[in-house]
């Protein structure tokens, strides 16, 4: 029986508010996710309005443009749908670009000479530090007395085929700098970004100045017309250079016709670095840096609001060699400095989040422990997943996913997922991280389904078909059918037995 089992687990849910608490690793085998139904509340938000999704990973993040950034945008667009794009960095990666994006993407201009990343005066600086080593974020930035030439590769690429629709209307939101006395500006341009390259929209040029030194959000909306190709949002058009100081952080494409959805954001994406190097990162960041970025999260949702933190990490971990950031445990590989980083970087984004006088209850966690890489998995890595599945106990509105019971290194190989034609066991290709992300999501979603759904304050039948209507695809099949019909009618029965139907 499909539901019977997940009903059961999801009412006798072992909750607890010691935040932080040494973990505990639970004896027996591990579900797919541990303490899915803590995030009942985020599968609630996105029935209802807009959820954001922030992820933090190591290389597999963006591995060859692709990586978790590309399978989990696809997952939630297939679930949810997408209502905007993730935050993109007009400099990301020091202007050599890094493949953040699902069917969008910032254009490289490293090689156009015309820009730089770093040096902006200190204060603009701090909101987007590149001494912290948050990769791959990075600004844009032209000083004072300098020209970026127009005929210049540079701004954002959202293509014909994204499910944002690029014949809908368009929110462009961008963040950029304003400079005491500048007399510098930028005029945007929406444009083709294929041959022949046709100007779709000119907007007024923005002057970058201001009373003092500070980041602005400016909204430019295009009308819905028909556009053929790819489009290209930029600074300046063909005839115009931008003119010094200016510097951007962000931009990010809103289709505000979407009253629900999903977007995904990539906040941290480094190759060999494990959860201590990502913790230091968000460590060194200033508060400014990440309150900036995270408003900017949550600020196209709804008054209800849901942010989804996804750290995925592990395999870099087992050869660390640095202390735990939080407690200064040893050796920096073992399972218990693994959980001690985990919580510092769970520690450091809350407290950003009460920093701003923002609600805690719309702050969810995932600690995703990496993939497989040998049959049975190595010890280090499963260690890893009990100790995050024993975090989940002792911290609210946080579960854990175990990729062991979710695929296994001979599925990986013989469905070539794994990179190099099998031999990097460490990398997951395209098809891998699309099959996987769709999995994780499910189990989530299947884990957190029989709470409270409808939130009547009662674990009850109605919250079955109040899920069904969600959800029609009970069995994950891919369609919604008689099948599904049927598993709702054993999970009715199976609760209508049953005399009474425990609290979580």
């Amino acid at each position: 029986d499909v539901i019977g089992p997940a009903l059961a687990a999801a009412l006798c849910v072992i909750a607890s508010s010691a935040v932080g608490a040494p973990p505990e690793a639970p004896p027996g085998p591990l579900p797919a996710v541990s303490g899915a139904a803590s995030l009942s509340g985020f599968f609630r938000a996105a029935a209802v309005g807009r959820v954001d999704v922030v992820c933090l990973g190591d290389s597999n993040q963006l591995y060859l443009t692709d990586g978790w950034d590309h399978g989990w945008a696809r997952a939630l667009e297939q679930r949810f749908g997408l209502y905007a794009t993730g935050l993109l960095s007009p400099g990301e990666n020091g202007g050599n670009g890094s493949g953040s994006g699902y069917r969008y993407q910032v254009a490289g201009t490293l090689s156009n000479g015309q820009f730089r990343y770093d040096n902006a005066p200190q204060p603009l600086d701090l909101l987007m530090d590149p001494a912290s080593g948050m990769a791959p974020l990075a600004y844009m930035y032209v000083p004072s007395g300098f020209l970026a030439g127009a005929m210049v590769n540079q701004g954002v690429v959202l293509e014909r085929v994204s499910s944002l629709d690029v014949n809908a209307e368009l929110d462009f939101h961008v963040t950029y700098a304003q400079f005491p006395g500048s007399s510098g500006f930028f005029q945007p341009v929406l444009r083709e970004a294929e041959p022949p390259y046709g100007t779709l929209l000119v907007w007024p040029p923005i002057s970058t100045a201001g009373a003092a030194f500070a980041a602005v959000t400016q909204t430019f909306t295009a009308p819905a017309m028909t556009r053929e190709r790819n489009i290209n949002f930029r600074f300046s058009p063909w005839e115009n250079a931008v003119t010094g100081p200016f510097l951007s952080y962000y931009v990010r494409i809103e289709n505000p016709a979407r009253a629900t959805g999903a977007a995904l954001h990539t906040l941290y994406a480094a190759g060999g670095m494990s959860a201590y190097d990502m913790g230091l990162a968000l460590r060194r960041a200033d508060d400014a840096y990440l309150s900036l970025y995270f408003d900017r999260v949550r600020a196209l949702q709804g008054p209800t609001k849901a942010v989804l933190v996804r750290i995925n990490t592990g395999l870099n971990d087992r050869v660390e060699g640095q202390p735990s950031l939080r407690s200064g445990i040893t050796p920096g590989s073992s399972p218990e400095a693994y959980a001690d980083n985990l919580l510092a970087i769970m520690d450091r984004i809350r407290d950003i989040w009460s920093l701003n006088g923002w609600p805690q209850e719309e702050l969810y966690f995932l600690l995703s422990v990496s993939h497989p890489v040998a049959t049975p998995d190595e010890v280090a890595l499963q260690n890893y997943r009990r100790l995050a599945a024993g975090l989940t106990a002792w911290n609210p509105r946080t579960a854990s996913t175990n990729f062991d019971a979710l695929t296994a290194w001979w599925e990986l190989w013989s469905s070539s997922w794994y990179a190099d034609q099998g031999y990097d066991v460490n990398h997951l290709l395209r098809p891998g991280v699309e099959a996987l992300a769709a999995r994780e999501l499910l189990a989530m979603e299947d884990g957190a389904a029989y709470h409270d759904v409808n939130a009547d304050g009662a674990l009850d039948i109605e919250d079955l078909y109040t899920w069904h209507r969600q959800r029609p695809d009970l069995t994950g099949d891919g369609s919604a059918d008689v099948t599904d019909a049927r598993a709702l009618q054993r999970a009715v029965r199976s609760v209508e037995r049953a005399d009474v139907i425990p609290a979580p």
